[in-house]
């Protein structure tokens, strides 16, 4: 079908309907031709032009089309997606089954230089959560995709355009890893970015974070940019037009832009450069908040151009920008390299002074322009007077102060100015209810210790040992609205918990010591921050509830330590993740000394929501899991370990990278599934294969597993319905077992030998696995006996060509049935091992002994034994004999005869395919 046809179908087939109006339709948008509406899923075996269903996007873009809709029907879509048609293309995200909007989580699980890549088609996406992703890639922990998340690269006589809409882009979690372009627009017709989110981005040295180049219309509104780092121009939005542009019309209103940040000696937020473009350009600025942001020259806006039709900054708020150049602007750096209007001094002031008009900043003298010819001048804007920010102190009841109470101090409804609450004194006793007529609608409440300057923390407890069932120390209801930040705070222990979360919006908890039995219980679709805190139980002999238990919202845990807890039951350990907690990020954490039960974990995930599970590491500060575990025997049914459990749902992603397990000891008997380390398992309760289903994956990769033991692995125990995508570069030492009944393997177990293969097959999945000391333990797939683990071990630290052949069952393909089961017993040959001192003495005694006999007594015995020699070398000849007359008389190719000589063939009479693999095994004495 050629372009002008194409043409034709656009116009006469296809109504495009506006984006708002498509996310109420759910039927066909195309009227003439259903097959341009397209469900996504990866449950589709495959692709079906009528049904208009298919596995992926570039599946369903072989069928051609002038117009294509694309619904995404899964949580989470993995697709790289390449575009070189000139179709116009919706791809809208997932709704719930109330019929509500949910984003989907797009990226990518494979080393790929971009996710969406296109040179021509009209594009509109909308409802998609964009994240990055950390895979194991020649053995180094990188950022997926490495490149572009979007890309969009035109031409000069034919360009296309980019519409995101309800999108969001983030690194989240990534830390210091860094990333290339979010997005990257060059030579496109327009771009269009409507409520959108950017944000915990950090941008390669001399690349750019969001990037439109030679864009004739761009217009941003109502989206927010937060805590993005640019190492070139800004660190959030660069525009620069080369003189290609015929027009220029670019339009920013609505937009927050919060720490955004660049290494540069440009902008810290939005840097324009137009100035080789001789067009007259339009550009508007309007009614955005700019707070905290830091560059070179200009803490938040550096525009620089030639020639200039309409400029509008208007009402904007400048709060807090700060510049790293002597001669820098905070909030608004604008050059005009020309004077083609020949404005006076006076003429130019005036023009920019009508531009700002509206805008407001908490600094003097925060813009500088300079016209070419003219010395650079500043202008104040209006100021802006920040909300009352509230400081109180708060004493003991015996000590001297402002208040006695953090409760009277909160407010009541008509209080919405932020309050740092500062705690003086060495402890605090008060139960502290964050509700509407208590503070609930201030902006932001602070809650910190150390008012002395000391460096000590204030005890804060709610009552005595014996007081408070059911209740927390601090509480915020869901009538609160704002931020809540507690530090330098010591929680003590009584009867009821620290901190209950129903209601306002980011909870932080940064330096806090949390000691004797009491949970934070976090029930809010917002995020949980804790960082540098302190969890600390009763002791191993006393059990106590969970430190944290999440049920809602994104929990994240830097560089915090667990320990002490002794656990029992379900849903108990130190983290626990259910109800709808959607993704759990755990960096740089410590678990020890903490006794884990029948049923539980120090940390377990059982939410049906959470999509993203990461507990990272550094090479700096590894996460480390570290304990007891279960000290006594215990029965029950599911699943356990003492280092972590998890029970994901289909499409959630769980990663461990630079982990320590050290003596995690579980003791399960019965039906539980037991792991020391690490235990994963699917919801889903009957077999898929990845095809069928786009199930969960597991990464783990750079770990080391030391002295752990569990019912079925000491290691990983990698369930049924999963993907073990990686268990690369991990290191084992004397891991084991502790049961010889059922299914498992001291170090690695996998349950599903199809899935393994789909990630790659065995050696690709476990490249680069390692064993410290000499004694190789035991990686096994079920349904086969052989253990992989020597050969993993060879590969990892031999030439190829000086290993064995792989294990009977460790090709991709192979079946159980393809492989002779050999009992452990009969794998096993004693090694000839040197005896120690001891034995070596042992020995020259016995021979001293001997040197003692008399000779007469040794001459006896040697003369009794050579008569019994004697005696049965006539017995066999006589036996030979008669066996080589017997032979004569036979057919050599007779059955019976064979099967002495061949008793596998007996035992395994309907796999005679299988002797020949057996009889290479023995001749090459590989057992």
């Amino acid at each position: 079908m050629n372009f002008f046809l194409l043409f034709f179908l656009s116009a006469t087939c296809c109504t495009i309907i506006p984006l708002q109006e498509s996310y109420s339709n759910e039927g066909t948008i195309c009227n003439a031709d259903d097959n341009c509406t397209w469900q996504i899923s990866s449950s589709y075996t495959g692709t079906n032009r009528n049904a208009g269903t298919a596995r992926n996007i570039t599946a369903a873009l072989g069928y051609a089309c002038s117009y294509y809709f694309f619904q995404l029907l899964d949580a989470e879509h993995n697709e790289f997606l390449f575009l070189s048609n000139f179709s116009t293309i919706l791809i809208k995200g997932r709704n719930t089954s109330e019929g509500q909007l949910a984003r989907t989580v797009w990226r990518i699980k494979v080393w790929e230089g971009a996710l969406i890549f296109y040179s021509q088609g009209d594009m509109t996406i909308a409802n998609i959560s964009f994240q990055y992703n950390i895979i194991n890639h020649e053995g180094t922990p990188t950022v997926v995709p490495w490149g572009f998340m979007i890309s969009l690269t035109g031409s000069t006589t034919y360009r296309r355009s980019l519409t995101l809409q309800y999108c969001e882009i983030h690194g989240q979690a990534l830390n210091s890893e860094q990333i290339q372009f979010a997005i990257n627009t060059n030579k496109p017709e327009k771009v269009n970015i409507i409520s959108c989110a950017f944000y915990k981005l950090n941008v390669k040295q001399q690349d750019r974070g969001i990037s439109f180049v030679n864009c004739p219309l761009l217009v941003i509104k109502d989206s927010n940019f937060t805590d993005l780092l640019g190492q070139e121009y800004s660190g959030g939005i660069d525009i620069i037009d080369n003189g290609i542009s015929l027009t220029i019309n670019i339009e920013i209103s609505g937009c927050t832009f919060q720490r955004c940040f660049t290494s540069s000696i440009d902008a810290g937020a939005i840097y324009i450069n137009i100035s080789q473009s001789t067009v007259e350009a339009s550009i508007a600025i309007n009614n955005c908040t700019f707070n905290s942001n830091k560059g070179g020259n200009s803490g938040a806006i550096l525009l620089i151009f030639n020639s200039i039709n309409s400029l509008q900054i208007y009402n904007n708020i400048f709060l807090n920008n700060e510049i790293t150049e002597v001669n820098g602007a905070q909030d608004v750096f604008i050059l005009k390299t020309t004077n083609d209007l020949g404005w006076s001094a006076s003429q130019a002031q005036n023009f920019f002074k009508v531009a700002l008009e509206g805008s407001m900043s908490t600094e003097n003298k925060s813009v500088k322009y300079q016209v070419f010819g003219y010395d650079a001048n500043t202008i104040t804007l209006n100021q802006f007077i920040i909300p009352d920010f509230e400081i109180k102190y708060i004493k003991n009841p015996n000590g001297e102060g402002e208040e006695q109470f953090i409760t009277s101090v909160l407010g009541d409804e008509s209080t919405i100015t932020q309050i740092e609450i500062i705690l003086v004194g060495s402890s605090h006793t008060e139960q502290v209810i964050i509700n509407s007529s208590q503070g609930g609608n201030r902006n932001r409440i602070t809650i910190t210790g150390d008012g002395e300057r000391l460096g000590k923390y204030v005890t804060l407890s709610g009552g005595s040992e014996i007081e408070g069932k059911d209740k927390f120390i601090i509480t915020v209801t869901n009538e609160a609205k704002g931020d809540t930040l507690i530090r330098k705070i010591e929680m003590v222990e009584w009867k009821g918990g620290f901190i209950k979360i129903d209601g306002g919006n980011t909870i932080a908890l940064h330096e806090i010591r949390f000691v004797g039995g009491g949970s934070i219980i976090h029930n809010i679709d917002k995020n949980l921050e804790v960082s540098q805190c302190d969890f600390k139980g009763d002791s191993q002999n006393t059990e106590i509830e969970s430190f944290i238990i999440v049920t809602n919202g994104i929990i994240e845990i830097f560089n915090s330590t667990f320990q002490q807890g002794s656990f029992v039951g379900i849903d108990k350990g130190c983290i626990i993740c259910n109800g709808s907690n959607t993704q759990c990020l755990i960096d740089g954490c410590e678990f020890t000394q903490n006794k884990i039960g029948s049923q539980s974990a120090a940390v377990q995930v059982v939410s049906s929501s959470c999509t993203l599970l990461q507990i990272n590491g550094s090479a700096n500060k590894r996460t480390i899991f570290s304990g007891k575990g279960n000290s006594s025997p215990h029965d029950g049914e599911g699943l356990n370990a003492a280092g972590f459990t998890a029970e994901i749902e289909e499409g959630s992603y769980v990663q461990f990278i630079e982990c320590i397990f050290q003596s995690c000891i579980d003791l399960t008997e019965g039906n539980l599934i037991s792991s020391g380390a690490i235990c994963i398992f699917s919801k889903s309760s009957s077999m898929k294969s990845k095809a069928e289903s786009n199930i969960g994956e597991v990464s783990i990769t750079k770990c080391k597993f030391a002295d752990c033991a569990g019912k079925n692995s000491g290691g990983i125990f990698f369930g049924e319905n999963i993907i073990p995508a990686s268990s690369q570069y991990n290191i084992f030492m004397n891991n084991r077992l502790t049961s010889q009944t059922g299914s498992g393997a001291a170090d690695i177990f996998f349950s599903s030998k199809e899935l393994l293969d789909e990630a790659g097959g065995i050696e690709f999945v476990c490249e680069g696995v390692k064993y410290e000391s000499e004694a190789i333990g035991k990686i096994k797939i079920e349904g086969f006996s052989a253990n992989f683990a020597p050969y993993l071990n060879c590969k990892s630290r031999e030439v190829s060509s000086n290993c064995d052949d792989i294990p009977c069952g460790g090709t991709i393909g192979m079946n159980p049935e393809d492989c002779p089961w050999i009992d452990e017993v009969e794998l096993e040959i004693p090694k000839e091992v040197p005896g120690d001192k001891e034995d070596i003495d042992e020995v020259e005694k016995e021979t001293k002994k001997m040197k003692d006999f008399p000779v007469g007594i040794i001459v006896g015995i040697a003369v009794g034994v050579l008569a019994i020699v004697v005696i049965v070398v006539v017995v066999i000849a006589i036996i030979i004999t008669k066996k080589k007359k017997t032979a004569k008389s036979n057919n050599k190719f007779d059955p019976n005869m064979l099967a002495q000589n061949l008793p596998m063939e007996i035992q395994y009479s309907h796999k005679s395919s299988t002797l020949d693999e057996m009889n290479k095994i023995m001749e090459s004495n590989n057992w």
